[in-house]
């Protein structure tokens, strides 16, 4: 499954159980945005829950949450975020484990319950069960061509033109595809809101609004380096 086929299918309602997770967060939050959003506005509040495992440690409550009809809709969300639910230290009781797997044996068809877990073990009995049960998308760093489209399509938006040669300058200050970066995609978006706005070009964005607005991620050069070796 791919990103768009997952929000597809989040709007449509195609799967009960998903699994997201990865290094690229910003996938998986635009996941849950949409996800949101298909809900009717009027009551998605109600009906669009965020469970952090990390303070809300009875799992039992999670099942409570997915067998609870949604209100005033067709459907109802429930997210759940955990740093040790599918880690190897995970320190669950079993009889609750259990439950939850027995109960994406058989969900609620009403409700959406989304696992997003901040570090996954693929040797975790509760991973190699939820996995087989849930549709699952994994979020990974983008490559040049992923990360070209990704701008474009940002610019495309808000009807602003950009060349090639600007396109590539501006891939290389963010710095996002270097070796061990720690530039994310929420990251180079930022910097592009920031360029439309200083843009001086009636709608084209060349280099010299790039070095006036965008930032270069501290010790590029070592990374430069560390690349070229």
């Amino acid at each position: 499954m791919n990103e768009n086929e997952l929000y597809d299918s989040l709007i449509s309602n195609s799967y009960s159980t998903y699994l997201l997770y990865g290094e690229e967060n910003y996938q998986i939050e635009k996941a849950l945005k949409v996800a949101k959003d298909s809900l009717a506005p009027s009551f998605s509040d109600l009906n669009y829950t965020v469970i952090d495992t990390d303070y809300e440690k009875n799992l039992e409550d999670i099942i409570s949450r997915c067998e609870s009809v949604p209100f005033m809709d067709k459907k109802r969300v429930v997210v759940v975020k955990t740093s040790d639910l599918f880690s190897s230290s995970s320190a669950y009781d079993k009889d609750e484990i259990d439950n939850l797997i027995e109960y994406t044996n058989a969900p609620l068809k009403t409700t959406q319950l989304i696992f997003v877990p901040a570090v996954i073990d693929k040797r975790n009995g509760f991973y190699k069960k939820i996995s087989k049960n849930s549709e699952v998308f994994e979020s990974k760093r983008l490559d040049k061509v992923q990360l070209s489209n990704f701008i474009t399509g940002k610019l495309n938006a808000k009807h602003v033109k950009i060349d090639n040669s600007s396109k590539d300058y501006l891939i290389e200050k963010s710095g996002y595809l270097f070796r061990d970066s720690e530039v994310t995609l929420f990251d180079v978006e930022n910097e592009i809101e920031k360029i439309v706005l200083n843009t001086k070009n009636d709608g084209l964005i060349n280099i010299a609004d790039i070095k006036g607005t965008v930032f270069e991620e501290k010790n590029v050069d070592i990374f430069k380096f560390i690349d070229a070796v």
